[in-house]
Order: C-alpha cells, then structure tokens, then sequence
C-alpha cells in the first residue's frame, strides 16, 4: 500500500461580497489582520466593525468569513508512482 502525504490548504472568502479573500496553509495572526483589511474595504453591515475601541476577537473576524479546508492534490510524479527526483 502506497501512502502519500498531502498538504492542507485553507480558502477563505467574504460572505458578504462572495469574493475570495485568502489561500494560505494555515491561518496565523499575518493571515487575519489581512481579513480584518478587507473587511474595512468590503464594509458589512455590523455595528462591531465600526466602534474602534471594540477589539475584535479572532472568532468574531472569522464570522464574516467562509473557512473551508481542502487537501491539495499530489504531485504528477506522486499520483503516477514515480520516484520524485532530489
């Protein structure tokens, strides 16, 4: 039995402008400063954005978004058996 090792990836998007928003793998505290940016640029419709002595919590920043993990597919030279070259 052959075992392969896939890397995660994680895809964010806005759910209030439907775009997508970040594909990193893994969410770190680089990653939701970027979100908390587009979300001052997409602007929701929520009071908690726009009182600037309420700090937001990572929780409630990832509300505004969609968080889907997704395995990454192998490479060629892995799904066809071959040896990788180093």
């Amino acid at each position: 039995m052959t075992c392969y090792l896939r890397s995660m990836a994680i895809f964010v998007s806005c759910w209030h402008c439907k775009r997508p928003v970040l594909t990193v793998p893994r969410l770190a505290e680089g990653e939701l400063v970027a979100l908390s940016e587009h979300l001052e640029l997409c602007d929701p419709d929520d009071p908690a954005l726009d009182d600037p002595f309420m700090g937001l919590s990572a929780d409630h920043l990832l509300r505004h978004f969609r968080v889907v993990a997704f395995e990454e597919a192998p490479e060629r030279a892995a799904r066809h058996g071959e040896r990788q070259a180093r």
